[in-house]
């Protein structure tokens, strides 16, 4: 759910701008926004429609495809402006998804921009009919994406290293970093509580090696640290049953508190209940191509942050003086990031308070819709 909250600060950032109108088609993949949500409706102020809302996946569903395509294809007939631009904004890969609204749109005079915030070569997918061949698509398309695009937004260096030679010059490709909606996060100026309150909040998946922070947290309390770990988010199926297994085998699971899935609101209005925000990753080609999206809200909160050392986040953060940086991979480094910042209690409210203003100064939704804005413009 994090990118498509990331997608939606960027719809209603562009939407304050008075020449600018905002619709959203969520295609069947958007399962999150989709299960959290109606069909079709308005959003934060965004008109959104679903397509495939009621397709299921496995073989059945191939005899919904000529309904979810031609569906599609009359939206973006019908939310079409005359005698203005018209801009697509695909969030990921071309794929068989989506490859033919992208045709279909380019025809009817549109520009389109994808923004790709994964590599696809390296990236999971579900076991279903629909997601092989998607995924399929994505990795052959990907490789042709210059000849599909007016625009490529990238998330990070490497996929902007990746994406350039395929472009091959053929429409400009812009690194566009995670964003955070300040205003949402209250920044908390305040000491420690008594017990330390830890935090991790996200998808529980893979990459985020959640198993290495209740190994950490573990060791943590066995030294005999005073500590909370608080937990939030949502994962698939196999992952989430992983980790409860894994928490009721540590003994210290009375200290390890699950929050069960947060709505947004009320998650932003809890970070600044924590003292210490926790966004560890691990090393693979799938980490270091994307970015932790959580990372930005993190830092916004005011609290000190402990972040691995993945993809670009080392040119926007500094160690020890913005947030604490470990090694991906690492339970040392868990655990030695957590014990300085408990030993440097003066030192890390400052850093919480550092961490802010770099949530300000490299990742605010408002200033970066107006660099976003400004290249949908000119193509």
């Amino acid at each position: 759910m994090a990118g498509t909250q990331h997608l939606i600060h960027r719809m209603v950032c562009l939407r304050s701008y008075p020449e600018v109108t905002t619709r959203m088609l969520v295609l069947r993949q958007g399962r999150d926004f989709a299960s959290d949500n109606a069909p079709s409706g308005v959003y934060e102020g965004t008109e959104y429609h679903t397509l495939g809302a009621r397709m299921r996946p496995g073989i059945s569903a191939f005899f919904g495809l000529p309904g979810y395509f031609a569906e599609g294809l009359r939206f973006l007939k019908r939310w079409r402006k005359a005698d203005t631009r018209n801009i697509l904004f695909v969030y990921g890969p071309p794929s068989s998804d989506n490859l033919l609204f992208t045709g279909y749109a380019r025809r009817l005079g549109y520009r389109v921009a994808y923004y790709l915030v994964e590599d696809i070569r390296v990236q999971g997918h579900a076991g279903d009919v629909f997601a092989r061949i998607k995924h399929g698509s994505g990795v052959f398309l990907t490789e042709r994406i210059g000849r599909l695009a007016d625009a490529v937004l990238v998330i990070s260096r490497r996929l902007q290293d990746q994406i350039e030679p395929l472009v091959g010059g053929r429409c400009p490709v812009r690194r566009l970093p995670i964003c955070v909606d300040l205003d949402a996060i209250v920044p908390a100026d305040r000491p420690f509580g008594n017990p330390v309150r830890l935090f991790y909040g996200g998808t529980f998946a893979e990459k985020d090696k959640v198993e290495l922070l209740l190994e950490a947290f573990e060791a943590l309390c066995s030294r005999g640290r005073d500590l909370r770990l608080a937990l939030t988010g949502r994962g698939s199926p196999d992952r989430m049953d992983a980790i409860r297994k894994r928490i009721e085998a540590t003994a210290c699971r009375d200290r390890i508190d699950w929050l069960g899935y947060l709505e947004t609101g009320d998650y932003y209005r809890r970070l600044g209940e924590f003292d210490i925000l926790c966004m560890t990753r691990g090393s693979s080609a799938f980490a270091q191509a994307g970015f932790p999206f959580k990372l930005g809200e993190f830092l916004a909160a005011g609290r000190p942050v402990i972040a691995s050392r993945v993809s670009d986040i080392t040119e926007y953060l500094t160690d020890r003086q913005d947030a604490v940086l470990i090694e991906p991979d690492s339970v040392a480094g868990i655990i030695d990031g957590v014990e300085w910042l408990l030993d440097h209690s003066d030192q890390a409210r400052q850093i919480g308070l550092a961490g802010r203003k770099a949530a300000e100064q490299f990742f605010d939704v408002r200033r970066q819709s107006r660099t976003l804005l400004e290249l949908l413009e000119s193509l």
